[in-house]
Formats: structure tokens, C-alpha cells, sequence
């Protein structure tokens, strides 16, 4: 529009003809009112003609030049205007111009999509060819609401999915509603209208719709709306799939994953999943955190190593992953995990590799079962069984197993030495002082030995007051010898207890390898005869194994002549402790105890010689002597009101001897004595030797009315299932049986059960060994019947038993 007001403005100021009337007329005007007013004018002035003359003459010149003027003015004005319509033209000519190619782009551009609509147009219709294939095609049912019209079409699969034919139900909504289960109608309405007013989104839900035959299909409906301008839903378009099946699948699942997780919750092992890569928790089960103390929450998604194994040993484990995964396998395992209170629990690991669907290791899942209390009841098995009780050093069976390995690992021409070592007169401090005493003493000893003891060079207890020592690379035999001294130069030291002071010295034999042995249990021996040889010379001395030693036999035949020189010169004596009623402690009686006092060696322990007898077949002379001088005591003690029950040792010899049954009731009918009141004691090693002719004697003898008392409990079989098939009547406890439970509190429940059953079978129980107050108090509580030991008296003679007797009775007056 403005185009076009600027070429009209144009053409109105360069209208020739307009233009040249203008200038003739004002040309014309201007001439004639020149020409009257200066004629006039100079009549007026003057008449003189000559003058009228001259300013004529000026008076055309004058004219020429104001006419002149103004004919430039005209002129000028006009051809501005020219110009500035020419201007004017020329741009409108460009405008133009650029309208002309705007016009044709224009043009170009509709022609161009008109041919795209053609184009659309025919794959519209290839589309909707291709939609109404894929509708009847599809295994979902295809539906659609023209929300406007509500009008409703619904393909037919889908209807063929719900069993129907195409024309057995009608394209409505209120088909589509009668179909859906009643207990679904609610809930799917609701989610329907909430979602065409969310004006956003896809819809999707699931229900069940009846099917022809009665039977209810779970549908997955999922559509998409089509909202106009003013957000009102106007289409609606979607699809059915029937997930029966599917929903059956899930409950499966559900219910297989609720039972998984009811295991992993209740299980009692650890179930963790982790990360192959990252090593991040993804599963924690409850178990876990009982173990360990932390919460699920505290854990998940963290690297597992990095919070619960110890630094030592992170490295080791990571490599161990590794190379497991490498070779995808992993090998059942065991690791100390760190709790929240930094206590380390140990923990036995079974794996299982998971796979993603390219076969590569996902995910590994690891079973650990809390084997803590099992290592540390391994771990004290192992040392019952290779530890001594009482000093915490190897035992035999330790030691055996230890010097035979260090032996096999040995380089041709390297020694080692055995010492075999025993504390001198030490009977003779568990006799004078008490068992308490000693065992100070061997606590004392085997510290001092472990202190100075180190590896690779090893000592053990092996039993009593015996102590073995490994030393490994040995050259030569003053190495042993500088050795040896400075060990006993050291143990000669007093040894201080309770302000009273003991000298210590020991007898030492050694046996080196190879030369005098090349096994254990060899060198063992043979350093144990050279120990003998070093207390026949004298004591507190050492000796090296020889040849010359196996002499040691003649020693035997020497100590067989004095045992038997003994017999007949009446050498033995007899010493009594009692034995008392715990509760009432009333002195119910006494064992009888040998002892020989050689006129030379002096006193010479049961320990020393009763093996040698039994080994001789002497041990029935002796134990007839016991057995007599017993009785006699007995009679004797009985004519001084003293009225205590008599126990005799019997050894296993002696069981199985027909003479000793004869000779016990030929003497009792003699003295005129009751059965009831002689006791006889047996140890479980001796009945073992021969079982069924000890209990064949032990019946007869019982038969009698003789009690049977199963001696040392607790250092042999100490198996009451076969106590209940022997014939006894009073179980004694062993005092080392005794001391070992007491000093570990947990095995209580062991004694009281040991005492309850043997009561429950009728069996009276006599503890040995009771030295003091806490032992006592700890038996009477676990209603043990009788005891005996150094708390009330040690071996003492006739004489002093029987003042010990009277005491009690006047204390009871």
C-alpha cells in the first residue's frame, strides 16, 4: 500500500502539462501587470519622452531579469521534483523488484509442497492400508474412542483375544464395561478419567475382563489421548494385551522371591551379593547383620573389602577375586571379617558366579557361615590335644610330630640333639608339700625353659616332671655340653615359694642325630636312658647316650633282687590317708598306701618300683603283704574303737589271678572281719589289660560283699558308658581330673554331670586330690559324696591316724 501512494505522489508533481499552465499563466499574469503598472507609473512621473525613452528601456530590462528570476525559481522547483519522482520511481522499481522474487519463491514453494502433500497423501493411504493390516494383524486387540462422537471401534483380535466373534459384541462403551470384572470397575474408571484430565502421559492399566467362556483374562490396556486447545480430550487410541500368563509369572515370582527372602532373612549364615567389578554390596541379608553389627542401609553400595577385612590381608583377597574370576571359579574359602565393634569373626565362604545375558561375570554371590566358635574349639581341641594343661608347652604327641618334620627337612650331614630332662626328687616335694606345689614348681620350670627356648629349637612336657628339648643344628658335642651347663647353672638357682626357699636340679640325657637315633621315637628313648644314667650317677648331672647304656637292663635285674630282698626283709611299710564325708565330714576310711624306705637309698616311690614288679609278676607278693598288714591294722584299730573302712590297691596283675580272690576271703573269714568294711581299688588301665577276667574277679569278690572302688577317674578310658557294666560301687575322681575342671570354669557342668550319672547309677563318688577350700566348696556343690587329699590329711602311719580319728570323735562329743 505504501508502494503504491508513493508512485501516485510521484506522478502528480511531474504532470507536464499541469507544470507548463502554471508557468504560462504566471508568465502571462506577471507580463501583464508589468507592462500596465509601469506604463501608468511613468506617465505619472514623467513626460518627457526621452526619459520615457531611457526608463523604458530600463523597464524591460528590468522585466527580463524578474521575469528571469522567476522563470529560474519555476524552473528549478519543477526539475526537483522531477528528481525526486525519478528517485522515487527507481526505488519503488527495486521494491518492486524484490516483490517480483518473493512472488516467484513464493510460487516455487507451494508448488513444491503441493507435490509433498501428493506424496503425503499416498503414504497416508499406504498407512492406513498398512493400520488396518497390522490391527487384524497384531496378537494385541486394537481399540479407539472418538471421545466427541463416543463412538468406539475395537479390532478383532480384540475381541477374538476374549473369545468372541467379530459381530457377538457391539463397538460401545458400555460393552467394554460390562466386560471388565466387577471388582476392576471402580479402580479402572478412575485411573481413566484421572488421566484424561492429567491432559499428559500415556495411560496404562490392568484388569480382568470376562471372556466368552466365563473365565476372567488379565488385560494390559495401554493408550494415548488426544486433547484439543481448550485441554478437552477429543480421541483416544490403545491397545490389549492379554498378560495372563505374565501375571501368573509374576505371582510365581513373587512368591519364589518372598521365599528367598524369607530364607536370606532367616537363614543363619551370611548372604551377600556384590559387584564383580566395583565390589559394592547389592544384598545384606539379616543374618549379616547380626554378624557384623551393621545395618543394611549402612553398607549397601559400598565396597565390601574395604569396610569388614583387615588391612593385612586386603591385597591377598583382592588378587584371590581376581584370579577366581579369571578362571570363573571360586574356590570355597575362608577370611576374618571386622564387626562394627572391631572384632574379628571368622567366616567360611561358599561362591556362586551370576552371568548376564552375554555369558560375563555379573554379579557373584557368597554364602559365609560364622565359623568363629568352630575355630576357637579347634583351636582348644587342638590344644588339649598337643598342649600340656599345666605349663601351655607341646606335649609328646606335639613334640613327636614337630622333631619328625624338622628331621625330614634336614640337609645331609646336619645334627640335632634331644635332651631328655627330669626334675630330681621332685615325688619328693609332691609328697612332703602337696600336688599344689609341685604343679608351681613345673610352671616355674617350663617358663623359664620357654623363655630360654626359642625356635627353631622346641621343649615340651611329655608327663610328670619330664621335659623334653629339640635343638636343631648341632656341630659338635661341646656345643651341647655349653649348652646344658648353662641351663643348669641357671636352674640351680633357689626357687622361692611363700618365703621358703628350694634348690631345683635336674638330670639331662641327650641323644644326637643321626648317631644315636634317626626317628623320634628313638632318639626319644635313648635320651630317656641316658637320663636314667645321669640320675644313677648322682643327680643334677647329664649324660650322653651309648651303646654302654643298653646296660640299663642289668639295672632292671638289679632293682627285680632289691624289690625281692625287700619282700623278705620286711622293707615295706604302710602309710593311711582318709578319705571323709564331704558334707558331714565324718572319716568314713582310709586307703592304704606302700612305701619303702631302703636302709640305703632311703625312701624309693611306688612309681619306681610297683612297674618293675608287675613287670616281674612280684607285684602279687606284694600286694598279699598290703593286703595282710592292711587287715591286721584294721583288727588292730578295730580292738581301739577305731572304726574305719580299709581300701587296698589292686593291680591289674593281680586280676586277673585266681590266688588273690582265695587269699582276700580266706584272710577277712580269718580276722573275722566284714566284707562291707574292706574296700578294694582298682585304676581303669589295670581292668582294661584283661576286662573280662577283672570283672569275672571284681563279681566274685563283690559277691562277697567286698566294695569296688574304680580308682584314678579321669586319667584313663574315663568312659561312663562302660562303668555302667562293671561291678563297682564307689567311682574316685582322679585329682588331676579334678584340678583341670576346676580351673576351667566352663567344664563344671562336665563334673556335675560326671557325679550325677555315676549317682544315678548307684555309685558313691570320692574326689582325690582335694587340696583346698574353693575344690572342696566346688564339689560340695555339685553333690559329690566323699573326699580325700591334703586339705584333711596326707599318707600318714597307724599312730597318727588313729589320733586323728579320736580328734574328730571328741569333736563330735
Amino acid at each position: 500500500m505504501k508502494k503504491e501512494i508513493n508512485i501516485e505522489k510521484s506522478q502528480q508533481k511531474i504532470n507536464p502539462k499541469k507544470e507548463a499552465m502554471k508557468i504560462t499563466i504566471l508568465y502571462v499574469g506577471i507580463g501583464l501587470t508589468w507592462i500596465f503598472l509601469s506604463d501608468r507609473a511613468l506617465e505619472y512621473l514623467t513626460e518627457d519622452s526621452a526619459t520615457v525613452v531611457l526608463f523604458s528601456t530600463y523597464k524591460g530590462w528590468l522585466f527580463v531579469l524578474v521575469t528571469g528570476l522567476v522563470m529560474y525559481c519555476l524552473i528549478k522547483k519543477w526539475s526537483t521534483s522531477v528528481k525526486e519522482a525519478l528517485k522515487e520511481s527507481n526505488e519503488n522499481l527495486e521494491e518492486l523488484t524484490a516483490t517480483y522474487e518473493e512472488v516467484v519463491a513464493i510460487e516455487e514453494e507451494l508448488m513444491k509442497q503441493n507435490k509433498e502433500l501428493q506424496i503425503s497423501n499416498y503414504n497416508l493411504l499406504e498407512s492406513e492400508q498398512r493400520y488396518a493390516l497390522a490391527v487384524e494383524g497384531v496378537n494385541d486387540g486394537v481399540w479407539e474412542w472418538d471421545i466427541k462422537k463416543d463412538t468406539h471401534f475395537y479390532s478383532t483380535q480384540y475381541k477374538k483375544m476374549l473369545g468372541y466373534e467379530t459381530n457377538e459384541i457391539e463397538d460401545t462403551k458400555e460393552q467394554w464395561m460390562a466386560l471388565v470384572h466387577q471388582e476392576d470397575q471402580e479402580r479402572v474408571f478412575n485411573n481413566l478419567d484421572q488421566y484424561l484430565k492429567s491432559q499428559e502421559g500415556i495411560y496404562e492399566d490392568v484388569y480382568r475382563m470376562k471372556c466368552k467362556n466365563g473365565e476372567y483374562k488379565t488385560i494390559l490396556s495401554r493408550a494415548v489421548a488426544v486433547w484439543n486447545g481448550e485441554g478437552e480430550a477429543i480421541r483416544m487410541v490403545g491397545s490389549h494385551s492379554d498378560v495372563t500368563e505374565n501375571k501368573i509369572l509374576e505371582k510365581n515370582l513373587n512368591r519364589a522371591k518372598a521365599f528367598s527372602k524369607r530364607i536370606l532373612d532367616e537363614v543363619t549364615v551370611i548372604v551377600i551379593i556384590w559387584d564383580r567389578d566395583t565390589l559394592k554390596l547389592k544384598e545384606f541379608n539379616k543374618y549379616a547383620e547380626i554378624a557384623t553389627g551393621y545395618a543394611k542401609e549402612e553398607v549397601i553400595g559400598k565396597n565390601w573389602i574395604d569396610i569388614f577385612i583387615p588391612q593385612d590381608a586386603k591385597e591377598q583377597l583382592i588378587d584371590l577375586i581376581k584370579n577366581a574370576t579369571n578362571i570363573k571359579e571360586v574356590q570355597e574359602h575362608e577370611n576374618q571379617w571386622v564387626t562394627k565393634d572391631g572384632v574379628k569373626i571368622d567366616v567360611l565362604w561358599n561362591n556362586k558366579l551370576l552371568y548376564d545375558t552375554e555369558g560375563n561375570i555379573d554379579e557373584i554371590v557368597s554364602v559365609g557361615t560364622n565359623i568363629t566358635e568352630r575355630k576357637q574349639m579347634e583351636s582348644k581341641l587342638y590344644r588339649l590335644a598337643y598342649y600340656d594343661i599345666l605349663t601351655e608347652l607341646p606335649n609328646r604327641a606335639k613334640f613327636e610330630v614337630s622333631i619328625s618334620e624338622k628331621i625330614q627337612a634336614m640337609e645331609p650331614g646336619q645334627k640335632c640333639a634331644i635332651l631328655f630332662m627330669d626334675i630330681d626328687n621332685f615325688k619328693h616335694i609332691n609328697d612332703t608339700l602337696g600336688h599344689t606345689v609341685g604343679d608351681e614348681l613345673l610352671v616355674y620350670i617350663s617358663r623359664y625353659l620357654d623363655r630360654c627356648i626359642k625356635e627353631p629349637n622346641i621343649v615340651s612336657r611329655i608327663g610328670g616332671d619330664e621335659f623334653v628339648v629339640y635343638l636343631q643344628d648341632v656341630h659338635t658335642y661341646e656345643d651341647v655340653v655349653d649348652w646344658i651347663n648353662q641351663l643348669l647353672m641357671k636352674l640351680r638357682k633357689p626357687w622361692v615359694l611363700k618365703k621358703q626357699e628350694f634348690f631345683i636340679s635336674l638330670s639331662i640325657g641327650v641323644a644326637l642325630f643321626p648317631d644315636n637315633g634317626e626317628d623320634p621315637i628313638e632318639l626319644m628313648k635313648n635320651a630317656d636312658t641316658a637320663m636314667y644314667c645321669a640320675k644313677e650317677k648322682g643327680k643334677d648331672q647329664f649324660a650322653f647316650y651309648t651303646k654302654e647304656m643298653e646296660e640299663k637292663t642289668l639295672y632292671y635285674i638289679h632293682m627285680v633282687n632289691r624289690i625281692r630282698k625287700a619282700i623278705e626283709k620286711n622293707e615295706f611299710s604302710l602309710v593311711y590317708q582318709p578319705f571323709i564325708d564331704l558334707e558331714t565330714k565324718e572319716i568314713l576310711g582310709v586307703e592304704a598306701l606302700i612305701r619303702w624306705n631302703h636302709p640305703t637309698d632311703g625312701y624309693i616311690s611306688p612309681v619306681d618300683f610297683i612297674p618293675i614288679a608287675e613287670s616281674n609278676g612280684m607285684i602279687t607278693q606284694i600286694t598279699k603283704w598290703v593286703i595282710k598288714n592292711a587287715i591286721e591294722q584294721k583288727v588292730e584299730w578295730k580292738n581301739k574303737d577305731v572304726h574305719l573302712k580299709m581300701s587296698v590297691n589292686l593291680s591289674g596283675n593281680d586280676l586277673v589271678r585266681e590266688e588273690i580272690l582265695e587269699y582276700i576271703k580266706s584272710i577277712i573269714e580269718d580276722k573275722k572281719l566284714k566284707c562291707k568294711d574292706f574296700q578294694i581299688e582298682i585304676t581303669e588301665t589295670a581292668m582294661m589289660s584283661n576286662l573280662d577276667k577283672a570283672v569275672d574277679t571284681l563279681t566274685k569278690l563283690r559277691e562277697l560283699g567286698v566294695q569296688i572302688a574304680l580308682d584314678d577317674f579321669g586319667t584313663g578310658y574315663s568312659s561312663l558308658n562302660y562303668i555302667k557294666n562293671l561291678p563297682i560301687d564307689v567311682l574316685k575322681m582322679d585329682r588331676d581330673f579334678i584340678n583341670t575342671i576346676i580351673n576351667e570354669n566352663e567344664e563344671e557342668a562336665l563334673v556335675s554331670y560326671v557325679i550325677k550319672l555315676a549317682q544315678a547309677l548307684n555309685l558313691k563318688v570320692i574326689a582325690e586330690g582335694i587340696e583346698t577350700k574353693e575344690q572342696e566348696a566346688f564339689l560340695l556343690k555339685n553333690k559329690c559324696n566323699m573326699g580325700q587329699g591334703y586339705l584333711y590329711s596326707k599318707p600318714i602311719d597307724p599312730k597318727n591316724m588313729e589320733k586323728i580319728y579320736k580328734k574328730y570323735l571328741s569333736n563330735i562329743d
